[in-house]
């Protein structure tokens, strides 16, 4: 599952990503957009049974974002998912 959707490209979301890392607000935004869905759908099959506790893990790495970014040099959705992951200090999403 990509969490790039309609008109969105991979070049996209690593163009977000470098502008991101640089302090651009729109470009966080960006990022945040484009992740939101899939580290739903990802904490959704992590903790089933649980919807508030999949919003409030989403929320809480997604607060996490600019730090993460901070010190994320990947490109690729897998590396971004992984650093959400170690970001959210659950091991899920």
């Amino acid at each position: 599952m990509s969490p790039l959707t309609g008109s969105q490209s991979l070049g996209d979301m690593l163009r977000w990503l470098k502008e991101a890392r640089a302090g651009s607000g729109q470009g966080l935004k960006r990022v945040h957009a484009a992740c939101r869905e899939r580290l739903l759908a990802s904490a959704a099959e992590e903790l089933p049974g649980d919807p508030s506790g999949v919003e409030a893990l989403v929320t809480e790495t997604l607060a996490k974002l600019p730090d993460l970014l901070s010190n994320f040099e990947g490109a690729c959705e897998q590396e971004l998912r992984d650093t959400a992951r170690v970001g959210s200090g659950s091991g899920g999403v």
